[in-house]
């Protein structure tokens, strides 16, 4: 697979999860408008994000992603040069 596949290929899966966020951005934000009490639902809302176990994660994954960018580093300089 070469350099230009490899950039394209990644191109996608970024848009594809851009599309996502942005789908779950919008659910969320009819979720609000929709819902009898906006603004405690809101509230509850930015709290349970605030308070998500997801948070402490980060720290925990830095390496593992260091991992992964070193390894498709690595795999896509096996293409050679363009």
């Amino acid at each position: 697979m070469d350099r230009s596949t490899t950039h394209h290929l990644a191109a996608d899966v970024i848009a594809a999860q851009a599309g996502r966020i942005a789908a779950l951005i919008e659910a969320v934000e009819a979720l609000i408008e929709t819902h009898p009490d906006r603004e405690a639902f809101r509230a509850k809302l930015v709290e349970a994000v605030a308070n998500s176990p997801m948070r402490g994660t980060q720290e925990a994954a830095e390496p593992l992603l260091r991992g992964h960018r070193e390894v498709t580093n690595y795999l896509a300089g096996l293409s050679g040069p363009q």
